[in-house]
Parts: C-alpha cells; sequence; structure tokens
C-alpha cells in the first residue's frame, strides 16, 4: 500500500522490452569505472558517519504521512496464488508469511502451515519450512526460531533458501511449572479481561467483584484444564452476553489417529473405536478397530 498520494509502488509495473546482454568485457569496463567512484564515495560515507557518530540524539524524527484520501485506490496486490494466509510479518523488502490449510471446527487441519518468504526485488516467493508449529521472529527480522515437529529450528532469513536451519538443542532446559498455580494465574487473568474490557462498564447490571469471589474457591477442585475452562464458562455464563466462548488450553491428551481418506464408507454406520484405511475399490475404505479385543 502506498500510503503518500504520488508515492512510489512498492511493485511498479516492469519493463517487457527485450534487453541485450552485455559482453564481458563491457561489464568489466563498468565495474572498473563504477568501482572507483564506489570506493571514493565509501570513503566519504565512512567519514561522515564517523563525524555523525556523537550526534545520534539530533537525528530527525521519521515523519510518516498518509494520505487517507484515495488510500483504498492504492492498494497493490502481491503476486501470489489466492489461498490461506497467516501470521503475515514485513521485513526488509521481503514478506514473511505461512500458508495454512482450511480451518475446521472441532479437529485439526489436515497439514501444518507453510513458511514462505516473498521478495520484493525478484517478486518470488521461496519456501522456507514445509511444516511448522510455532514461530518466533527476531526485532530486526534477520533471524526466526522455528518450532517444528520435535524440536526448535534457528533460521536465517536472508539466506534461508540456500543456509539450511540449524536445530535448537533444548536437552538442558527445565521447567519448573505447578498446574495448579498456572490455572490460578489464568482464571485471574480472564477475569480481569473482562472487568477492563467488557462493552458495557456496569457487566450487565451483575457484581463482577463478588461472582470473582464465587467462583474463584472451585480452583481447588480443579484436576485438569477441562475442569479449568467449564468454571470460567459458568462465571461468564453469568453476564448473560452471547459470543463470549472459552475453549482450547493444554489438555496433554494423547495422539489419536485420523482418518486420511475422504472416500465414501459403503456402510451406512461406521464403527465406534475404528479406523479407515483406503482399499484397491475405488470409492471403499475398510475399518479396522483402534483397540485390541
Amino acid at each position: 500500500m502506498t500510503l503518500e498520494k504520488g508515492g512510489a509502488s512498492p511493485l511498479p509495473l516492469q519493463s517487457d522490452e527485450v534487453t541485450l546482454a552485455e559482453t564481458a568485457e563491457e561489464t568489466s569496463e563498468k565495474t572498473g569505472k563504477t568501482g572507483k567512484k564506489a570506493e571514493r564515495k565509501t570513503g566519504r560515507s565512512e567519514t561522515k558517519a564517523t563525524d555523525e557518530a556523537g550526534s545520534a540524539d539530533d537525528a530527525e524524527e521519521v515523519v510518516v504521512n498518509v494520505d487517507f484520501d484515495g488510500l483504498a485506490d492504492r492498494v497493490t496486490r502481491v503476486p501470489i496464488e489466492a489461498d490461506n494466509y497467516i501470521g503475515l510479518q514485513a521485513l526488509d523488502g521481503q514478506l514473511l508469511y505461512a500458508k495454512a490449510d482450511a480451518v475446521y471446527y472441532g479437529r485439526e487441519s489436515e497439514a501444518g502451515p507453510v513458511l514462505r518468504l516473498f521478495s520484493f526485488d525478484d517478486r518470488q516467493e521461496t519456501t522456507l519450512v514445509e511444516s511448522f508449529e510455532s514461530i518466533a521472529v527476531s526485532q530486526d527480522g534477520s533471524t526466526a526460531l522455528v518450532g517444528v515437529e520435535g524440536g526448535f529450528q534457528l533460521l536465517e532469513i536472508s539466506s534461508a533458501a540456500t543456509t539450511p536451519a540449524k536445530p535448537v538443542s533444548t536437552s538442558g532446559l527445565e521447567v519448573d511449572r505447578v498446574p495448579a498455580e498456572e490455572w490460578a494465574q489464568i482464571f485471574d487473568e480472564v477475569w480481569r479481561r473482562f472487568r477492563d474490557y467488557f462493552y458495557v462498564a456496569n457487566m450487565h447490571g451483575y457484581d463482577w467483584q463478588a461472582l470473582r469471589e464465587q467462583y474463584r474457591p472451585l480452583l481447588a477442585h480443579v484436576a485438569h484444564r477441562s475442569d479449568l475452562n467449564y468454571v470460567m464458562s459458568e462465571m461468564i455464563a453469568e453476564l448473560n452476553v452471547s459470543h463470549a466462548y472459552v475453549s482450547g488450553g493444554d489438555y496433554e491428551v494423547p495422539e489419536r489417529p485420523r482418518a486420511r481418506c475422504w472416500a465414501r464408507v459403503s456402510s451406512s454406520t461406521w464403527p465406534a473405536g475404528a479406523t479407515s484405511s483406503p482399499t484397491s475399490s475405488p470409492g471403499r475404505t475398510a475399518s479396522r478397530p483402534i483397540v485390541r479385543r
């Protein structure tokens, strides 16, 4: 998006004219001439930088001007395929984002997100990580800590296409956690969030402080994250407001098999405690029990 009227587009039109390839001799001559100029220019730049090193506090503040009139007409489409993209981050001359699978209610997606990088210089899209679980980008946008199945990887974003990610060892890390204390903190933070950000200050006429004192003693009986979610949902339900849900959290449940084939099942019912696998017959699957009989 171009913020100011008359500003340069981040993706200007490219010329489709045919250009002649330069000979090695012409390239050498150009390089020699520009090299001397660059050397002289670099020397002046270094001297100037040295002189200005002590006056960093006097540097002018960067001012960003936004012309809201016609702003929507200055939106530029990035030349990539339409898909489900999440986690967009703007870096220096690049865009970092993830291509995600479709979202389903009640179950996980079929595939993990794919980490990709778009460069404004060559307008090319590069796949950095095929499947990942989490990501944290450094402040300067040069490095990313990527959580993958079984551990973490350190990724140099600028050279990620040619430099493999480095695995990060977590063998020496220890976490001293008491779930009951975590659950109490989660409960208090949820209560405070509603107190501070509920859409009306009178909390629908209910005493929100009294409701906290009423439900907080139940934390002593919480033995699982689902119990905590139940207590919080009951407290929030006292407000009689729609679209206030409680879900998710660290359930620590074991991996469960998932059906890998969406072929139509020939029978009218699907047996409980079974998994499916494709067969040689088109449009049919075979069911096998998960547990031993």
